[in-house]
């Protein structure tokens, strides 16, 4: 049996909870990344963030390729088009099941539920996982169920629900069966961008460089030097984050 990985804002390898499992219980795995220029354009997306979205997919296409993933970006104008050719695309590849890790956007999760149940019709699992997130938002809520107001009791309930342990990661490492190549990525679909694409170089090995770099350098003195303009005392990992590249 096959299964299809849709990514989204989890550009990522390692402790993808949505890859690992589909590479723990199918033989074959594919990948696929749909860009909807059409609707990005409606939400203001900066160019910048649609070229590092690219370059990404590029760096990211190579390491699935050494699992013997093969990463399908499909672009098509919104949301609402990605039914028809998701189900294209299943029906080509003989997938049976369905992997995602969740998004919580009210678009996305119409989108998502949507797409879930044309799936549900033509008996496709959909396999849906929490994996941006420390526990399922909602989840941490005070005793009368209703939402926090102030942060330090809902930190001693979170700490509470998931203990003061380090957070379990899932290592990607099972290769599964070749069966097919790669297709070429698509010729970018977005406005250009004047920002130099080497201020912020793509995929996961750049972001965990960039992480191991601040942690050695700046993460005893972050607290105080954070807000400082003059130094140079972040992490500068925020684009990587936004995307779920680490």
């Amino acid at each position: 049996m096959s299964a299809l990985v849709w990514l989204r804002n989890d550009l990522r390898v390692d402790d993808n909870s949505a890859l690992f499992n589909a590479l723990q219980n199918h033989e074959r795995v594919a990948a696929v990344y749909y860009a909807t220029p059409e609707q990005w354009t409606e939400h203001d997306m900066a160019a910048v963030r649609g070229e590092f979205i690219w370059h990404t997919l590029e760096s990211l296409r190579h390491s699935l390729a050494k699992l013997n993933v093969p990463l399908h970006v499909r672009v098509v104008s919104r949301f609402d088009d990605i039914d028809t050719d998701l189900l294209g695309l299943l029906d080509e590849l003989e997938c049976t099941a369905v992997f995602i890790n969740r998004e919580y956007a009210l678009n996305e999760l119409r989108r998502d539920e949507r797409i879930r149940e044309q799936l549900s019709e033509l008996n496709i699992e959909w396999h849906a996982y929490h994996d941006a997130t420390l526990l399922p938002p909602g989840s941490v809520r005070t005793q009368q169920g209703q939402p926090f107001k102030v942060f330090t009791p809902f930190k001693r309930t979170l700490i509470d629900l998931i203990g003061e342990g380090v957070i379990g990661c899932v290592a990607v490492t099972r290769v599964a069966q070749c069966w097919h190549d790669a297709p070429p990525i698509p010729t970018y679909p977005y406005q250009a961008s004047s920002i130099n694409a080497e201020q912020w170089p793509a995929g996961e090995d750049a972001a965990v460089l960039r992480l191991k770099k601040f942690a050695a350098n700046h993460l005893e003195d972050y607290k105080a030097a954070r807000d400082l303009p003059a130094v140079n005392a972040t992490s500068l990992l925020s684009p990587y984050l936004a995307l779920g590249v680490i």
